[in-house]
């Protein structure tokens, strides 16, 4: 039988060897480091004689840090970028490959413009070799995209008129009578932030959830700023499909709104890249991939405010940081795009019907 100082020293090993509760940088071990290194030197040979890079959907203020800390590293390389929406990048798109008139390289947008012009094949198949280290829930299931930042979506409330005290920690307190005809959202028809936000509240906590907050006298709108406006004002004391930006940009004008990340999940939308087909400068994309999801590339974004898609890394602003934080699920894709139409009138069903 064992002695109690042996069964102490084993207790000790087994606790020093246990891994820590913490979101380590994902990082790769040293002989795939050693791969990719050489993958991206080889890359930024040829994007030296490319000389230039065209981002569509990259503007300030992210642009300038993001493309400072690029172009620190592979000089000789200018970046010009289009600080647009994501369908206008695609009709932009559209039209360039129709007219074989090419100009842009990369396509920053959310899911469904990457399904649009994959369908179209006017994308070119590339998969960055950092996809072991992103966020699972952030990898898309679309051919062609790559993981690049998210939105982050939950409820925000007026730190006036909700105390500390008081402030929700889960999703099923949004059913207290307390907060009864004191909540707003983005309408949840169709596509866009509040629809994805409140199929993700259903697919966690089924449409009897839904059935419950509809009862809550909830006001919506098409109209985030509207909400925002009344937010502040205290029309309402809880927006419940609030991202983390607006909020990020509410705070810093002196707003006194909180964004909250409940225990049982928020909703993290991917943003995700493209290198579009027969691009000009193919070999300074495939670089660009490269570089912006690795860790120096996330951390440049996360920088500037924004949630970064690789595991571990800690945003510069708390609204947007994911580190420690549950996700709620997501439908992406070609099956966010087929379920869109059956959605929205369930949705119109529960929220919307007459009495």
């Amino acid at each position: 039988m064992e002695s109690m100082k042996t069964i102490f020293k084993r207790i000790l090993t087994a606790v020093f060897l246990l891994p820590l509760v913490t979101n380590p940088i994902a990082r790769p071990p040293a002989d795939a480091a050693d791969a990719t290194a050489q993958l991206v030197a080889k890359l930024y040979e040829g994007a030296k004689k490319e000389g230039k890079l065209v981002i569509y959907g990259l503007g300030e203020p992210f642009l300038t840090p993001i493309a400072t800390t690029f172009k620190r590293r592979y000089t000789g390389i200018t970046i010009e970028a289009f600080d647009e929406p994501g369908a206008q990048s695609r009709e932009r798109i559209i039209a360039e490959q129709k007219t074989n008139r090419l100009i842009g390289d990369i396509i920053i947008a959310g899911p469904t413009n990457h399904q649009i012009l994959t369908d179209l094949n006017y994308l070119e198949p590339f998969k960055t070799s950092q996809w072991a280290y992103m966020i699972p829930e952030l990898l898309p299931d679309i051919p062609n995209a790559n993981p690049l930042r998210a939105s982050v979506f939950s409820m925000a409330i007026n730190s006036k008129l909700i105390p500390p005290a008081e402030e929700p920690k889960i999703w099923a307190d949004l059913l207290q009578s307390r907060l009864k005809g004191k909540m707003a959202s983005d309408d949840p028809r169709g596509s866009g932030g509040g629809a994805g936000m409140v199929a993700s509240l259903e697919k966690a906590f089924g449409v009897e959830y839904l059935h419950k907050l509809a009862a809550q006298d909830i006001f919506f709108s098409r109209d985030s700023g509207t909400i925002l406006a009344n937010l502040v004002r205290g029309e309402y004391s809880l927006f419940i499909t609030a991202s983390h930006d607006e909020i990020i940009a509410a705070r810093k004008s002196g707003a006194p709104l909180k964004f909250l990340k409940p225990a049982d999940g928020v909703r993290a939308a991917g943003n995700y890249q493209s290198i579009v087909k027969n691009a000009p400068h193919p070999i300074a994309a495939k670089l660009w991939v490269e570089w912006s999801t690795t860790e120096e590339g996330q951390q440049a974004f996360a920088k500037t405010g924004q949630a970064a898609a690789r595991k571990g890394i800690k945003a510069g602003e708390p609204e947007a940081d994911l580190t420690g934080v549950k996700l709620l699920p997501v439908v992406v894709g070609r099956q966010d795009m087929n379920l869109i139409k059956e959605r929205t009138k369930r949705f119109e069903g529960i929220f919307f019907k007459k009495n």
